[in-house]
């Protein structure tokens, strides 16, 4: 994924008020069926569940993903570092691939 979507103020909003520090995106599967983890850290199971839900309902409408990946291992991981960035500071970690951290304007 080259062009990771920001984050919805609600949701960025959300995780701040729970202080989650990083919202993870797994994206995996293969032929034309595609599979969502979402992984808040740090995770609290009282309260993280419900943000978990808003983020997966809003990132299968923000990314088309089919499941076929771009030839990597079947899939993607997004890593949105909401401590060292802004709502739209994120960084993409396609498998077996790191980037630097960048700002979406």
């Amino acid at each position: 994924m080259e062009n990771p979507e920001p984050l919805t103020k609600e949701i960025y909003n959300k995780a701040k008020e729970l202080k989650v520090e990083k919202i993870v995106l797994n994206w995996s599967g293969g032929s034309d069926e595609g599979h969502l983890y979402v992984s808040v850290f740090p995770h609290n199971y009282k309260t993280c569940p419900p943000l978990e839900k808003m983020i997966e309902e809003w990132a299968y409408d923000a990314y088309s993903y089919s499941g076929a990946g771009d030839g990597n291992d079947y899939g993607d991981d997004i890593e949105y570092d909401l401590v060292n960035g802004t709502p739209h500071a994120l960084m993409v970690v396609p498998k077996n691939l790191r980037c630097r951290l960048r700002k979406i304007k």
